[in-house]
């Protein structure tokens, strides 16, 4: 968990990871696949899914894209 962040931040840095984690699972994906698939980083994406991480849109972006989703579907749910 990214601990300067305030608990509102870092409830969307843990959101973030938690979702990707479970779309790349649902789409049998590993980590190293969706490293590839999005050109992140393996390392980052291991450090997004745990939630130690705020990581950029850009990134983000390239991951949703990477899992076949939109951005309005990996946020559904957010609170």
């Amino acid at each position: 968990m990214v601990k300067s962040l305030k608990k509102q931040d870092q409830d969307i840095v843990q959101y973030v990871g938690e979702r990707v984690k479970m779309l790349r699972n649902q789409k049998g994906l590993t980590q190293e696949e969706l490293a590839n698939e999005s050109e992140v980083s393996l390392a980052q994406i291991k450090r997004i899914e745990l939630g130690t991480i705020n990581t950029s849109i850009r990134a983000l972006e390239r991951i949703i894209r990477a899992l076949n989703t939109s951005a309005s579907e990996f946020f559904n749910g957010y609170k």
